[in-house]
């Protein structure tokens, strides 16, 4: 499904959803059983095949050249299905942090996810992206989840504390009872179908994954996005919406800066140098700092709402509930930011681990996208 009908198929469910909320979660809710109708009937339908592929095979063995020739249908898509189905999700990327290892943070994590209702995490994540994100990989097939929380060390670096509280606080704010069972359920379908998608290597089946798991993930957007204003509402009642408000801006603001320009003057250096500079995260750090407090967040707030928006989940900083509330963050980015890593920030936690000098390999693509190929925990 390309774009264009994305775009159009998401504004149509929108509106319906807004006119009919209850005649929308119940046509959600039976695409959502066609997926494992279908799924299970192709399964029950390959081995009822194959069972009587067998039978004739012993009833009649002068058929048995025949059969050989088309046993391999049922099988192969049995096969497949079972590979669909209990497709490995690989878990994020990043450097895995305890408790023992991060006490501070772990305690903000725990006081945050408290105060937002939230499932336990299984598992911190340290990525170098100026980004957080929480995610369920399971572990077997859709079943037992391990919940992960990822946090971007710039992210840490360039935010105030409290702000990165929100931001923690809007990802536990996915996994808290506010979204509701059939929402949460429904969340996690969405990655499931996508996974499946993308494992399907038989003819059939491959073709109709390739429809049903971008036709769900559009028909079902609506309800996703409405997740991240449940998330927002989330973080509201932990830190307070005014502070949301700033994180949210801050954090569109420093992503892009960081984008644009630190990366774009890195970029060539990957080229030429087989190992990243051991000044590199102090020199994220120096940066993000300077611009949090040189960049004006008037513009991710004033941002309107565009066709871009109607397809990125993420909403655009205007269009956040709280913005009714009419709680703007400051004209700039003058947010008091702490001099040093104080011992009960965020921060502290990220500055007590330890840095044995471990070196991540970055996915070669991102060095063709002027980021580094390589990612150095400074000693």
């Amino acid at each position: 499904m390309d774009l264009l009908r994305f775009a159009e198929l998401v504004d149509r469910v929108e509106h319906e959803a807004e006119a009919h909320p209850k005649r929308y979660l119940y046509s959600v809710l039976g695409l959502a059983v066609l997926g494992f109708v279908a799924m299970g009937g192709a399964l029950v339908l390959a081995l009822l095949t194959a069972a009587v592929s067998v039978f004739v095979v012993i009833k009649a063995p002068a058929l048995i050249q025949v059969m050989i020739k088309l046993i391999w249908i049922p099988v192969a898509m049995t096969f497949a299905l079972a590979k669909a189905l209990f497709a490995r999700t690989p878990p994020p990327e990043g450097l895995l942090v305890t408790p023992r290892e991060a006490p501070a943070l772990f305690e903000v994590i725990e006081r945050v996810r408290a105060a937002t209702g939230s499932m336990p995490m299984h598992h911190v994540v340290i990525t170098p992206e100026f980004n957080a994100f929480a995610a369920e990989i399971p572990r077997l097939g859709p079943f037992f989840v391990r919940r992960y929380l990822g946090l971007g060390l710039p992210l840490l670096q360039g935010m105030p504390p409290e702000e990165v509280e929100a931001v923690i606080a809007h990802e536990f704010g996915h996994f808290s009872n506010r979204h509701g069972r059939v929402g949460a359920y429904i969340y996690r379908l969405r990655r499931m179908w996508s996974e499946m998608e993308r494992a399907a290597n038989f003819g059939v089946l491959n073709k109709f994954l390739s429809w049903y798991a971008p036709y769900f993930n559009a028909y079902t957007f609506v309800m996703a996005r409405r997740h991240e204003y449940v998330a927002d509402q989330a973080a509201a009642g932990s830190t307070g919406a005014p502070v949301v408000a700033r994180a949210l801006c801050r954090s569109a603001v420093l992503g892009t800066a960081l984008e644009e320009s630190f990366w774009g003057r890195f970029g060539e250096r990957t080229l030429s140098e087989p190992e990243a500079p051991k000044s590199l995260f102090r020199d994220i750090a120096n940066f993000v700092r300077t611009a949090a407090s040189s960049q004006s967040l008037e513009g991710p707030m004033r941002r309107v709402t565009g066709h871009d928006d109607r397809i990125d989940l993420q909403p655009s900083a205007k269009s956040r509930p709280f913005r009714s509330s009419g709680t703007l963050p400051p004209a700039s980015g003058s947010a008091p930011l702490p001099v040093a890593w104080s011992r009960h920030s965020v921060r502290s936690g990220v500055n007590e681990m330890p840095r044995p000098g471990v070196t991540h390999i970055w996915n070669s693509d991102k060095a063709k996208h002027g980021e580094p190929s390589w990612l150095f925990v400074p000693s």
